[in-house]
C-alpha cells in the first residue's frame, strides 16, 4: 500500500467499520470517553421528561391563566360601576397577568434554544445542565407568582362583594331619599300652583288700578293731541251697542276697558274715540283685542283709534302695535299717534289735519 493513500484507507476503515473506529477511540480517548454517550443519552432522556414536565406546567399555566381570563372578565363586568380605585387594582392586575404571559413565552424561547444546543454541542452538556436548573427555578417562581395573583383576585371578589352590600345600603337609602323629593317636589308644585294664582290675582288688581290710573289721567295723557278730553267708561255706550251691534261683537266691546274721546287740533275738528286696553302687561293679545274692538266700534263712530296701556310691553306686543298701528301708552306717556292717525283715519282727511 503507497503512503499517500494511507489516509484514504484509514478513513474509510473509521467510516465503515464500527468496530475498528470503537478501538481507535479507545485508543485515543480512553474508556471513559466511550461511555459518554450512553450518559448523553440518559440526559436527553432526562431533559425530555424535563420538557414533558414542562409542557404539563405550561399547560396548567394556560388553564389557569384561561380560569383568570374568564375570573377577569367576570369581575370586569361587576365592577363597571365601582370607584376608581377598584379600576386601577384590576389594571394593574391585567398588566401582571400580561408580563407573566410575556415572560411565559420567554421561557418558552430559551427552552427551544436549550434543546438545540444540546442536540448541537456535547460539550455544553453542563452548561445546559445549569441552565436548566435556573429554568426549574424560574418555573417555581412563576408558580409562586401565580399563586399569589390567584390570591389577589380571590381578595379582590371579597372586596367586590363587600362592596355590591354597601351599594345595596346605598340604593335602599337613595330609595328614600327619591321619596323624599318626590313629596318635596308635590310641595313645590303646589307652592308654584298658589303663585300662578297669586300672580292672576296680583294681575287682576294691577289692571283695575290702571284703569282707574288711565280714566283719571286721560286730559294729561291725551291733552298734548285730542281737546275736551273725557274718559268713558263702556257702560257710557251701552244703549247705543245694543242697539247697533246686538251680536258677538256688541258683547266684546263691552270686555273693553276705557274709551276715551276729544277732538284733534282744534274745537272744530271731528271727535275721535281711543279704545284702549289696560293690563299690566301688555301682549299680543292686547294689541289684537285693541284693534278688534276698534274695528267694531268703527260701526258706531266713524273716527275710532286703537290703543294699549300698561306698565311693561312685551317684544310681540310692541312689534305687533307698530303693525296695526296702535297708540302704546306707558309711564304716562302715549306713543304712536303718526301711525295710528296714518292707519285709522277715513281717506278724506288729510296727515296736516290731523297733527294740526
Amino acid at each position: 500500500m503507497a503512503a499517500d493513500r494511507l489516509p484514504e484507507e484509514l478513513i474509510r476503515r473509521i467510516r465503515e467499520d464500527a468496530e475498528f473506529r470503537r478501538l481507535l477511540l479507545e485508543v485515543l480517548l480512553g474508556e471513559e470517553f466511550l461511555q459518554l454517550p450512553a450518559g448523553v443519552r440518559r440526559i436527553e432522556q432526562a431533559v425530555d421528561r424535563l420538557i414533558e414536565a414542562m409542557e404539563r406546567d405550561r399547560q396548567a399555566a394556560r388553564e389557569r391563566e384561561a380560569r383568570i381570563d374568564a375570573q377577569i372578565e367576570r369581575l370586569g363586568q361587576r365592577i363597571d360601576d365601582v370607584a376608581r380605585s377598584i379600576d386601577r387594582l384590576a389594571d394593574r392586575v391585567e398588566a401582571q397577568i400580561e408580563a407573566l404571559t410575556k415572560r411565559m413565552e420567554r421561557v418558552e424561547a430559551q427552552i427551544e434554544a436549550l434543546t438545540a444546543r444540546m442536540e448541537r454541542v456535547e460539550a455544553q452538556i453542563e452548561a445546559l445542565t445549569q441552565r436548566m436548573e435556573r429554568v426549574e427555578g424560574q418555573i417555581e417562581a412563576l408558580t409562586q407568582r401565580m399563586e399569589r395573583v390567584e390570591a389577589q383576585i380571590e381578595a379582590l371578589t371579597k372586596r367586590m362583594e363587600r362592596v355590591e352590600d354597601r351599594l345595596g345600603s346605598v340604593e335602599e337609602r337613595l330609595g328614600s331619599v327619591e321619596e323624599r323629593v318626590g313629596s318635596l317636589e308635590e310641595r313645590v308644585g303646589s307652592v308654584e300652583d298658589e303663585l300662578v294664582r297669586v300672580r292672576n290675582r296680583l294681575d287682576d288688581l294691577t289692571g283695575k288700578a290702571l284703569e282707574q290710573y288711565y280714566r283719571e289721567r286721560a286730559p294729561a295723557i291725551f291733552g298734548r293731541r285730542l281737546r275736551r278730553v273725557r274718559a268713558m267708561a263702556i257702560g257710557q255706550l251701552a244703549e247705543l251697542i245694543t242697539e247697533r251691534l246686538p251680536g258677538p261683537e256688541g258683547d266684546d266691546l263691552f270686555e273693553a276697558d276705557l274709551v276715551v274721546s276729544g277732538r284733534l287740533s282744534t274745537a272744530e275738528q271731528p271727535e275721535v274715540w281711543v279704545v284702549i286696553e289696560v293690563s299690566a302687561t301688555v301682549d299680543r293679545f292686547d294689541v289684537e283685542r285693541a284693534v278688534r274692538r276698534a274695528t267694531a266700534l268703527r260701526q258706531l263712530h266713524p273716527l275710532v283709534l286703537p290703543g294699549v296701556a300698561g306698565v311693561r310691553l312685551t317684544e310681540g306686543g310692541r312689534e305687533l302695535a307698530s303693525e296695526a298701528g296702535v297708540i302704546v301708552i306707558t309711564d304716562g306717556k302715549a306713543t304712536g299717534w303718526e301711525a295710528a292717525l296714518a292707519r285709522w283715519l277715513p281717506s278724506d282727511e288729510t296727515m296736516d289735519d290731523a297733527l294740526g
